[in-house]
């Protein structure tokens, strides 16, 4: 068996239960999947006109899983595709590392949307090579971090469109 497209998939972080994605801000894995392509606001709420107006940052943290049973995702990597004129996207990489979410590998909690997490590095690749998360045997997930910034004295933005890719390869 070898590792496919369909064996990636992306959760929330925020506890098992979690299924808001404002809620998505380190911690233990979420049974819930975050992303689903064409779908609004997967892991960012709009911005409001007073946000934008003043400016805003925020953070999230989601999870990148292998799902495939038997096999290893090679050179993972992920990077910024997409992201709206009137945002910074800036992604980084938990500190945990790899692991199975729940007892290894989990990210960092933050109290709070506009909170940096600790021991994360934010950068900006707009293409493969993206950040490298390296190697994910069966089952082994590893928490992404982003951080959007929305330009002060910028117009509302009730939709983000911002996208995110991720690559591997089965060998």
């Amino acid at each position: 068996m070898v590792v496919v497209a369909g064996d990636m998939r992306t959760f929330l972080s925020g506890g098992a239960a979690n299924h808001d994605p404002a809620a998505s801000l380190g911690g233990v894995i979420s049974t819930h999947d975050m992303i689903s392509d064409g779908i609004q606001h997967n892991l960012h709420d709009p911005i409001t006109a007073a946000q934008a107006s003043a400016g805003m940052l925020d953070y999230r943290c989601y999870y990148i899983k292998n799902m495939n049973t038997t096999d290893t995702w090679f050179g993972v990597e992920v990077w910024v595709q997409t992201a709206p004129s009137i945002f910074l996207y800036s992604i980084g990489l938990d500190a945990a590392g790899a692991g199975d979410g729940v007892t290894t590998g989990v990210a960092t909690t933050i109290v709070n949307e506009t909170t940096a997490p600790g021991s994360v590095t934010f950068s900006e690749p707009t293409g493969s090579p993206g950040l490298s998360i390296g190697n994910l045997t069966a089952g082994q997930v590893h928490a992404v971090w982003i951080r959007r910034i929305a330009l002060a004295s910028t117009s509302a933005a009730p939709d983000d469109f911002g996208v995110l890719r991720h690559s591997g390869t089965d060998v």
